[in-house]
């Protein structure tokens, strides 16, 4: 049985989910109408530490505002540079937000990406 018609089947099943509420992956997605209220947004760290993925981002007060997906040392800019979702309300640019790297506070601030803009002909 192929993979299509298999999907098919279980679909009719009774108590069946919606299909847009699993994804393909089995991860639930939000359903049509649902405000996302979280953006993927860049961050140039302010001291020289790589953040890296699955950190925890805050805001000043400390409270969990998002989590980096992606970071490492940009040698292109000589910074720390990462990639995360963050609130909607800390998505404008020039937000600080605060990654917690090994216990320790590592200041960040919200950037557009890309970092480096390019300069490719392109015509």
């Amino acid at each position: 049985m192929r993979a299509h018609s298999r999907r098919a089947l279980d679909a009719t099943k009774i108590g069946a989910a919606p299909a847009l509420s699993t994804g393909s992956n089995g991860q639930n997605t939000p359903q049509k109408g649902t405000k996302n209220t979280r953006k993927r947004v860049g961050l140039i760290a302010q001291e020289r530490i790589p953040v890296r993925d699955h950190t925890e981002l805050q805001d000043s007060t400390g409270n969990r505002i998002g989590e980096v997906t992606s970071g490492l040392l940009g040698p292109t800019i000589d910074k720390c540079v990462a990639m995360g979702y963050v609130d909607s309300a800390f998505s404008a640019l020039g937000s600080q937000v605060v990654a917690i790297v090994r216990g320790k506070p590592v200041p960040m601030l919200v950037s557009a990406m890309p970092f480096v803009p390019t300069n490719y002909f392109r015509g």
